[in-house]
Parts: structure tokens; C-alpha cells; sequence
């Protein structure tokens, strides 16, 4: 194979990997928006009552899908646990 259908075949393959790592982000954020599932934030009291009711101590991890606004999380450290929260909607980072 010569040098210039190697480095013809290297940029086309970064081409097309690049191009599908565009389409992956743009569909996240497309879903997140427009899909059927409303935000509804947590009040602080509930928050709190789910950190009881799960015996959250410290030190413990608390992983948040669709974490909105965080106020699970913040519950969780106010707790001394370690939270990290997954939010797909733009709007709600």
C-alpha cells in the first residue's frame, strides 16, 4: 500500500468516526429535549427523606441518573457521601 492511499484511508476513517461521534452527541441532546419524560424537581425535604429512607452514610458513592438540578446530589453530600449525577438535558446542567 503506498503512503498516499494509507493516509487517504487514515483521514477518510477519521473522517467517518468523527462524523459518528456528531450524530451520537447531536441524538443525546436531540433526545433530551424532545423525549416524553417531564422535569419535575425534587423538593429539599424529599431529598432528604430519600437520603434516610437509603441510609446513605458517609464515604458512600450515590450515582444520580437525570439528575436535574442536583438536589439529590447535594442531599447526598450533605450526608458526606461522594454523588456524581448523569443529566443528558442541556437546559438542566
Amino acid at each position: 500500500m503506498s503512503p498516499l492511499v494509507a493516509l487517504d484511508l487514515a483521514i477518510t476513517v477519521t473522517f467517518f468516526t468523527v462524523v459518528a461521534a456528531a450524530l451520537v452527541i447531536y441524538g443525546a441532546v436531540f433526545w433530551s429535549i424532545f423525549r416524553d419524560a417531564p422535569f419535575v424537581p425534587s423538593p429539599k425535604s424529599v431529598a432528604e427523606a430519600m437520603m434516610e429512607l437509603a441510609d446513605v452514610k458517609s464515604g458512600e458513592l450515590v450515582v444520580e441518573l437525570g439528575s436535574g438540578h442536583g438536589v439529590i446530589m447535594f442531599a447526598a453530600v450533605r450526608k458526606g457521601a461522594r454523588a456524581v449525577g448523569y443529566e443528558l438535558s442541556p437546559f438542566l446542567c
